[in-house]
Parts: C-alpha cells; sequence; structure tokens
C-alpha cells in the first residue's frame, strides 16, 4: 500500500506532501514540508518503522538559502540509539520521534503513551539541540 497525504499548518505558513508505504519489514513516511518561520525553509525527512510501528530510523535534513544541515538517527531495534553514526546513550529507550513542525509525527498517541514522557522529551530535545546546532553554524 502506498498514499499521498498533504496538509497546512495552522499556526504559521507551511505545505506538506507526505509519501506514506507498507512493506514486509515495516512502514516509510516520506515528507516534504515548505516552511516559513524565522524565515523561509524546506524540511525534508524519512521516518521508517519496523512492522510492530517502532521507529527504525529518522533522517531530517533543513535547507535554506543560509545552509543545508542532516541528522540522522538509527536503531537496530534492541534500545540503542545512533545520531550521525555515533552512539547516543541519552536516546537508550526511545521508541518514536517528534518532529515538532509535523502533525505526522505528533498524532500517534498509541505510540506516544507506551513510553516514558522523559524519553521523548529526550529524543525531542537532542533533535532540537542538535539542529539549532547546526543552524547557527
Amino acid at each position: 500500500m502506498s498514499a499521498d497525504m498533504a496538509w497546512a499548518a495552522l499556526e504559521w505558513p507551511s505545505l506538506e506532501h507526505v509519501m506514506v508505504s507498507d512493506g514486509q519489514t515495516g512502514f516509510r513516511a516520506d515528507s516534504q514540508l515548505v516552511l516559513a518561520l524565522d524565515g523561509l525553509a524546506t524540511v525534508s525527512y524519512r521516518v521508517e518503522c519496523d512492522a510492530r510501528w517502532r521507529v527504525t530510523s529518522l533522517t531530517i535534513k533543513i535547507a535554506s538559502s543560509a545552509s543545508v544541515k542532516t541528522v540522522e538517527l538509527a536503531t537496530a531495534g534492541n534500545g540503542h540509539w545512533f545520531a550521525d553514526g555515533q552512539p547516543a546513550p541519552e536516546l537508550d529507550g526511545c521508541i518514536d520521534v517528534d518532529i515538532s513542525c509535523t502533525p505526522l509525527t505528533n498524532t500517534r498517541v498509541g505510540f506516544v503513551q507506551r513510553r516514558p514522557a522523559r524519553r521523548r522529551r529526550r529524543l525531542r530535545d537532542r533533535l532540537s539541540r542538535t539542529l539549532a546546532s547546526r543552524r547557527a553554524s
């Protein structure tokens, strides 16, 4: 199965197109988002989940005329994460991602309820810190 979805944000000017698909090993969402928040930017991301809807990887790229920054997160499903190929022990135990500029990763309530809020915050905080530091460079 594959499907196209699209929506516009209510809180800031943006438009997102997401292509979702499933296969024998799980599910994938590929997205392009044009965002006008603190300037214009394009946010591209791919979220991959296993057959039980556990996130296995996230690649996110933010591009503007000032810079292009990419972050890659991955896990082998054993609760240990890697950020840009390096171990990220602060993310151990996380099973979901939260990309604040899209409703796609903010509406899977069943996912969110299965793990402690502090682990969600750690993953969200890690993404925010990484993207903020890359925007500043």
